[in-house]
């Protein structure tokens, strides 16, 4: 039996401090693969995808779109594979 892992936001740049989530590209329920983008980060310094860093299936999504995140805010939980 596999655990969700908890995904926290990526810290892009060490004095990142405004950040919102812009959109999920995975719903829950959806598959994942490590690499493949995962969600729409906006910071002063524009718009990134930020990709999985495991391969799962995207059990809960803990923050809406468009909201504002904290670096190392708990964002998701990541089923892994069996």
């Amino acid at each position: 039996m596999s655990v969700g892992v908890i995904v926290k936001l990526a810290n892009l740049h060490p004095r990142m401090e405004h950040n919102t989530l812009v959109r999920w590209l995975k719903a829950e329920g959806e598959r994942v693969r490590r690499g493949e983008p995962l969600y729409l980060l906006e910071t002063r310094k524009g718009v990134f995808e930020v990709c999985s860093e495991m391969d799962g299936t995207v059990e809960r999504l803990l923050v809406r779109d468009q909201s504002p995140v904290l670096v190392d805010q708990e964002i998701s939980v990541i089923k892994a594979n069996e």
